[in-house]
C-alpha cells in the first residue's frame, strides 16, 4: 500500500512548487487484496510421513488423494479423520491444487451441507477454505449459496465457524449482492460474541475491512459498518485487561480493526467515529507500537494515528518521544510508518514543531546512515520541518543538522535540492544582520564544496527560473 506525503513550499518568494514525496512502501498490500494465507503452511514433516505412505510427490496431489477420499467414503474413522485434518491445515495455499473439477467442489459443498459428523465437517471446511483461494473455484461457492448456509453454522456456534468467516472475507467481492451478506455479518455480532475464543473475531473483521476497500462502498454501507463496529467495542467496556490488550483480541484482529478505520477515515464523507477511537482498546500505545512479532501492527498503529492527526485528531495521544525508540529499529517498512506520521505531525499543528526542535535529531542521522530504503524519507523529513520552522531558527536547527543537510545533496533528488537550496537561501539572507554567524556558515559550506555542488546542480539544471535562484545563492560566496 502507498501513502504519498505532500509538501508545499515557496521559492524565493515567487511561486509554489508542490511536491509528492516518492511513495511511503508498507508491506501490507495482503491487507488490502482478500486475505488468502493458510493459517498453518508448516508442512515439511507431516509431508514427508504423508508421502512416503501414499506415493505422492508433493502437496498438491496430497490434497486431491484427501479430496477423493473423503467424496468415495461414507463412513471414516477418528484416527483417519483427525489425520487428514491436520494433512489439509498444514497445506500452504500456495500449494492447494487448482485443478479440481466443478463437480468434485460442488459434492464436498454439498457434503458439507449434510454431515453431521463434526470431525467430517472440519475436514471439509478446510477444504474449503482452500477452494475459496480461487477465482476459478468461487463461482461454485457461490452458485451452491455457501454465504448463506453457513451463517446457520455460524448462528449454532459451529466449530467450522472460524473457516467459514474465513471463506466469506476471501468470496465478498464476488459476490453479486453484497449488501446482503454485510448486513448478515453484522447481524451475527451478538453470537459470535458468545463464542469463548475472541480469535472468532480474526475473519469477522476481515470480512469488513474487505468489504470497506471496496472502490463501491456506498455512505450507507460505510456507516452501517462503524455503527456494527461501535457495538463490537461495547462488548470489550468493562473487559480485564490486566493481561494486556492481545488477551482480549489477537493480534490479526487489532491490524484489521485499524485498516478498517484507516479506510473509513480516508473516504471524502466525514463520519463520526469518536465513539471508536476513543474507546479504551484503543489506548493502549505502547503495546502496539513496540509489538516486537509482527511488523504489520505497528505498521497500522502508526497509519492509524497519521491519518487520524491529517484530520486534526490525536485521538492516541502520541508525541514525538513515543516514536524515538522505533527509529533505533532495522525495520524499514516501521521506521517508514513513522517517518511519515512524524511528518504529518509536523504538517498538523505547531505544538509538534516544537517537540521535535527539543528532539534528538542524531537518531534521525543513525537511521539516515544504516538503511539505505528510507533515506529520501527521511530527507523528505527534513524538508517538511525546514517549512515549518520560523526564520529566528534557521541558525540553530543548521548548526544541529549541518552535516546531514549536506549529504541529501547526494541522494541527487531534484525536488530536495530546490528546497534545500531555498533553505540555505534564506539562512545566508536572515544571516546577514548578523555577518559573524553568516560567515560561519558560510566557512563551514566552502568546506564542503557548496560551490561545486551548487556549480554542478547548474550544469544539470534546465530550468531557467532555478537557475538564476542557484547563482542568486552563489552571490553570498562572493568576496
Amino acid at each position: 500500500m502507498y501513502f504519498y506525503l505532500s509538501i508545499y513550499f515557496r521559492i524565493f518568494n515567487r511561486y509554489t512548487i508542490f511536491i509528492t514525496m516518492r511513495p511511503f512502501k508498507i508491506y501490507t498490500n495482503f491487507l488490502m487484496e482478500s486475505y488468502k494465507t493458510s493459517p498453518i503452511s508448516k508442512f515439511k514433516d507431516q509431508k514427508d510421513v504423508f508421502t512416503r505412505e501414499s506415493g505422492m510427490a508433493s502437496e498438491s496431489e496430497v490434497m486431491e488423494k484427501i479430496i477423493d477420499e473423503l467424496l468415495q467414503n461414507e463412513t471414516f474413522n477418528f484416527e483417519l479423520l483427525t489425520k487428514m485434518c491436520k494433512m489439509i491445515e498444514e497445506v500452504s495455499s500456495e500449494s492447494f491444487p487448482s485443478n479440481i473439477s466443478s463437480e468434485k467442489v460442488t459434492a464436498i459443498l454439498r457434503k458439507f451441507y449434510e454431515t453431521q459428523e463434526e470431525s467430517l465437517e472440519m475436514c471439509l471446511i478446510q477444504i474449503i477454505v482452500g477452494f475459496s483461494y480461487f477465482e476459478e473455484y468461487i463461482p461454485i461457492l457461490i452458485q451452491e449459496e455457501f454465504h448463506t448456509f453457513i451463517f446457520q453454522k455460524i448462528n449454532t456456534q459451529s466449530s467450522s465457524s472460524y473457516n467459514g468467516l474465513k471463506v466469506l472475507a476471501n468470496i465478498c467481492e464476488f459476490l453479486e449482492d453484497p449488501i446482503i451478506t454485510l448486513r448478515m455479518i453484522c447481524s451475527i455480532l451478538p453470537n459470535i460474541g458468545c463464542f469463548p475464543d475472541f480469535s472468532i473475531f480474526d475473519y469477522w473483521l476481515q470480512f469488513l475491512l474487505n468489504y470497506i476497500k471496496s472502490e463501491t462502498s456506498t455512505e450507507e454501507e460505510i456507516q452501517l459498518i462503524i455503527d456494527t463496529l461501535s457495538i463490537f467495542l461495547t462488548h470489550f467496556d468493562n473487559f480485564d485487561e490486566a493481561n494486556g490488550p492481545f488477551s482480549i483480541l489477537s493480534c490479526f484482529s487489532y491490524i484489521r480493526l485499524f485498516w478498517i478505520m484507516i479506510q473509513i477515515i480516508s473516504y471524502p464523507q466525514e463520519f463520526d467515529i469518536d465513539y471508536i477511537i476513543n474507546h479504551s482498546l484503543f489506548k493502549r500505545k505502547r503495546a502496539f507500537l513496540y509489538y516486537e512479532f509482527d511488523d504489520n501492527l505497528p505498521t497500522a498503529f502508526l497509519t492509524l494515528a497519521g491519518s487520524l492527526i491529517s484530520k486534526k485528531m490525536n485521538a492516541f495521544d502520541i508525541h514525538i518521544d513515543d516514536l524515538a525508540p522505533l527509529f533505533r529499529s532495522t525495520n524499514s517498512v516501521i521506521l517508514s510508518a513513522s517517518i511519515w506520521l512524524i511528518t504529518k505531525m509536523i504538517e498538523s499543528d505547531r505544538e509538534f514543531v516544537e517537540e521535535l526542535e527539543r528532539f534528538n535529531f542524531s537518531i534521525f542521522r543513525e537511521a539516515y546512515n544504516s538503511i539505505f530504503s528510507v533515506k529520501e524519507e527521511i530527507a523528505y523529513l527534513y524538508q517538511s520541518f525546514l517549512d515549518a520552522l520560523y526564520p529566528n531558527e534557521f541558525y540553530s536547527f543548521f548548526q544541529y543538522n549541518s552535516d546531514l543537510l549536506i549529504e541529501f545533496f547526494d541522494l541527487d533528488n531534484n525536488d530536495i535540492n530546490i528546497h534545500q537550496i531555498q533553505f540555505f537561501y534564506d539562512l545566508l539572507n536572515n544571516l546577514t544582520a548578523d555577518p559573524e554567524k553568516q560567515q560561519e556558515v558560510i566557512k563551514f559550506l566552502n568546506d564542503k564544496d557548496f560551490i561545486g555542488i551548487m556549480n554542478e546542480l547548474i550544469d544539470k539544471n534546465e530550468d531557467e527560473i532555478i537557475t538564476a535562484q542557484l547563482h542568486q545563492l552563489l552571490d553570498f560566496f562572493t568576496p
